[in-house]
């Protein structure tokens, strides 16, 4: 019965690695491959990269997205898409809450203190109000941009 098992298990993996073998790699796609990180960076110096990078990720603080409260400034995602779009490559960012948030935040909703920093309470409805209104003007301005495809 042992040696049974290992013939068996022999052709599983002798059928399996010939399979393996016939399978064809496609070619990557467009989106993979070396990302940049250009979190605060206006400029970035890519001699030699331009090729090699497939991507651009970057960070934005909601304080400086919408400082006052109701007005919004987008320029920052102004300056990268107009980078990844130059260099033809594309862009994520990733918008930062928490701490992140701007004052009028703060004065308006409980706080919670960590051992990590001081963050507004998330659960509150205030809270949620703000944060899904400054999603809801930074979706609008995706939509609008040319830029995005």
């Amino acid at each position: 019965m042992k040696s049974l098992n290992k013939i068996l298990i022999f052709c599983l993996l002798l059928v399996g690695s010939s399979v393996f073998a016939q399978t064809h790699i496609t070619e990557r796609p467009e989106w993979a491959g070396m990302w940049i990180n250009t979190t605060g960076k206006s400029t970035i110096d890519l001699q030699g990269l331009e090729n090699d990078i497939a991507g651009e990720a970057g960070r934005l603080k909601w304080k400086n997205v919408e400082s006052i409260q109701g007005n919004f400034d987008f320029s920052q995602l102004d300056l990268v898409l107009d980078r990844a779009v130059a260099n033809d490559y594309h862009h994520y960012f990733v918008l930062w809450t928490g701490w992140h948030a701007p004052d009028f935040v703060f004065n308006k909703v409980p706080k919670v203190e960590t051992t990590r920093g001081t963050f507004p309470y998330y659960l509150d409805e205030d809270y949620m109000v703000y944060v899904t209104n400054m999603f809801m003007h930074w979706q609008i301005t995706c939509q609008l941009c040319p830029r995005i495809k």
